[in-house]
């Protein structure tokens, strides 16, 4: 291999700050420049590595943090040695160009990350026409920042390849305190959106109430605010179910908490949208662009909102969607990466196209499933597209191909696909996946047929968008038609997956219908699978009794063995385990330092603090600063409860899988009990 390797690093600190600052969904990525044009190569996950959900687990040590560079860039014939650079480390590598330029921005590095990973996806794009960006979120990890800067999103207005930076409000502040006070994943609260018809008037969120708000960060509180408006939202909805105004329509299966969940969470994403409306309309009147010639950029996790996404691209006529499909953290090592390059000067006069998402290790690992599971393999033949509409017809399938898709919305390299003519596909894909009954399906569609078949016909690559599904065909597709008559589609032509295209193709041909079914390969509180290994095990423990890999229909029986149990489990613990004994020195230099758990926590949220932690007396005030702030937000005792029991003395690696999910997934409810007990 020729040319110039860089890699882009969304990863823990190491020593100390291994300990105040915790990343979740860590990525590295790696690319190559050659002459003037860039490529990315691969991307790594942590998460499908280790097998920790959202992987949060730190490295304590800079050793153990460039074994695992080591490892990764082995697979790829390299060793670190050929390695040119590093951005995105806060205590090593290259990323003082980027701060610099976080900070002329006056935004955050971690949105800064977000931002470069939509306006860059491609240069030519970058250097001649427009775009008009946000990157909004939950807010920002602080890990790169030497204090906490008054802006945590920024937009862009970029126009020949100037680009123009601006501070933003996020709609992620307020969907970040809803995953608090209800204790679910952003993504369950945005489907619940449209469960039921509970319309109620929540006087927290009235327009009036939202106007004299405003999200941007540290600047107003934002958090703070954030918090305050959805204990009280709750609150109001429950005096309202109790008065019987909520909690009498919609299907009865529904419980009163999801009346409560859907009454609240419909108006936040009408406020969602209106926060991202508002920012459009500014950038655009300060630079005076014509959206309809603009492209939109998206990013951070706000940008999976299709909902919003949506309704951007229908109202100001953009031209079309800039956004990766790792837009969440997971695409912070993206974004880190084109930044590094803008920074240096390299982008965007260099050329680079994102080459699409089938990013990930390559490493199917056949031979070791072989070994492992050859008693309950009953059959292994070649792709039938026949064969192929035959077993959809039976119920899902599993479908592995090549490297894996990178972020949560491309699929079609671990998929689960079934038909969508039967509500039962969508029943059995969510008892599966251990969901919500209500949960919806996604369809992966020949994208030549999404006009026929959906209101719309833009190309939708990612399922980031929503479309209506065109009211003659509804009640032909059920199992994708979300209860609001929608559905986030991926729209698939041969070039993007030629395989997985044949196999779609054949269904059409067959039935008429030309999509499927298309969710993640994975069990609840798992990361998506990467070998064959972890693919088979899923099936036998799922009672899913084909699995399509690398163009081969492997049947499976479960008769001969003993069947896996499902659930998360450690992956690859070699590069994870094993550090506790650094990791308890870090803490006992730390505690003989006069620096608890507590003090820890607050530096978390307020990074200047770290440089102030040299006298006793600095840490006495700091300690009465922590108590203070602990003794005001209830989310805290949860948080400080759960830093010391995960990554304190006695926490281990192994220790993070707890049954149905990982510690992480038990923190949400956590908080969200304690909020709650805070409100009554």
């Amino acid at each position: 291999m020729t040319g110039e390797y860089f890699l882009s690093a969304y990863v823990s600190a190491v020593g100390p700050g291994s300990l105040y600052w915790q990343r979740h969904d860590q990525c590295v990525a790696l690319w190559r420049r050659e002459g003037e044009r860039v490529e990315l190569i691969r991307y790594w996950e942590l998460e499908r590595i280790s097998g920790l959900k959202h992987h949060v687990w730190p490295f304590f040590t800079e050793e153990r943090r460039t074994l695992l560079f080591e490892a990764l860039v082995r697979t790829e014939g390299l060793t670190m040695a050929d390695i040119s650079g590093i951005w995105g480390l806060p205590d090593a590598g290259d990323s003082g160009k980027i701060r610099q330029l976080a900070h002329d921005a006056r935004t955050s590095v971690h949105s800064i990350g977000h931002l470069f990973s939509c306006l860059l996806l491609d240069s030519r794009v970058f250097r001649e026409e427009t775009i008009v960006a946000l990157a909004i979120d939950g807010g920002p990890d602080f890990v790169l920042e030497d204090r906490v800067p008054a802006y945590w999103y920024s937009g862009a207005v970029v126009r020949n390849g100037e680009v123009h930076i601006r501070p933003v409000e996020s709609p992620g502040l307020l969907y970040t305190a809803a995953v608090m006070v209800f204790g679910q994943e952003p993504g369950t609260l945005m489907a619940a959106t449209s469960l039921c018809s509970c319309r109620a008037e929540i006087p927290a969120l009235s327009q009036s109430a939202i106007d004299e708000l405003t999200f941007y960060g540290a600047r107003d509180n934002g958090w703070a605010t954030a918090t305050r408006v959805m204990t009280t939202a709750l609150d109001e909805a429950g005096q309202l179910l109790a008065a019987n105004v909520i909690g009498t329509c919609g299907d009865r299966r529904l419980t009163s908490d999801e009346h409560v969940r859907t009454a609240v969470m419909w108006r936040v994403q009408q406020i969602a949208e209106h926060i991202a409306v508002r920012n459009i309309q500014r950038l655009a009147a300060e630079f005076d662009v014509d959206t309809r010639s603009a492209y939109l950029g998206m990013s951070g996790g706000s940008a999976l909102n299709c909902p919003t996404n949506s309704r951007l691209l229908d109202e100001f006529g953009f031209r079309g969607l800039l956004c990766p499909p790792c837009a969440n953290d997971g695409g912070q090592a993206l974004g880190i990466g084109l930044a590094g390059f803008y920074a240096d000067g390299v982008l965007p006069t260099a050329e680079f196209v994102f080459p699409g998402p089938y990013l990930g290790p390559r490493e199917i690992e056949f031979e070791q499933a072989w070994h492992a599971y050859a008693a309950a393999i009953a059959d292994i033949s070649e792709f039938s597209g026949d064969r192929f509409v035959a077993d959809l017809e039976r119920g899902p399938v599993a479908w592995v191909d090549g490297a894996s898709e990178i972020g949560p919305r491309a699929l079609g390299h671990r998929s689960l696909l079934a038909d969508p003519r039967r509500q039962a596909s969508k029943d059995r894909l969510n008892e599966i996946k251990d969901r919500q009954w209500w949960r919806p399906v996604a369809p992966i569609v020949l994208e030549d047929k999404v006009a026929q078949w959906f209101d719309g016909d833009r190309r939708s690559p990612y399922m980031l968008e929503v479309f209506r599904v065109a009211a003659a065909k509804r009640d032909m597709v059920p199992a994708i038609t979300h209860l609001d008559g929608t559905a986030r589609l991926q729209s698939l032509t041969e070039a993007d997956d030629p395989r997985l295209f044949a196999a779609v193709a054949a269904f059409a041909e067959h039935t008429g219908v030309p999509m499927v079914c298309n969710t993640s390969l994975n069990a609840k509180g798992e990361p998506v699978v990467q070998t064959a290994s972890e693919a088979i095990a899923f099936c036998l423990a799922k009672g899913v009794p084909v699995l399509y890999l690398n163009g081969k229909r492997i049947e499976l029986t479960a008769a001969a063995i003993e069947a896996p149990v499902a659930g998360p489990r450690p992956r690859r613990a070699d590069l994870f385990a094993g550090q506790e004994r650094a990791r308890d020195e870090l803490w006992r230099d730390l505690g003989e330092s006069g620096i608890g758990v507590e003090l820890m926590a607050l530096i978390a949220r307020a990074p200047q603090l770290a440089a102030a932690l040299g006298s006793d007396r600095a840490r006495l005030k700091l300690r009465a600063l922590a108590d203070r702030t602990i003794g005001s937000d209830p989310a805290w005792h949860a948080y400080i409860d759960h830093l010391q029991s995960t990554f304190g003395p006695g926490g281990t690696f192994e220790g993070c899988f707890v049954e149905g999910g990982t510690t992480e997934d038990t923190l949400m409810p956590l908080v969200s009990d304690r909020m709650q007990q805070h409100t009554r």
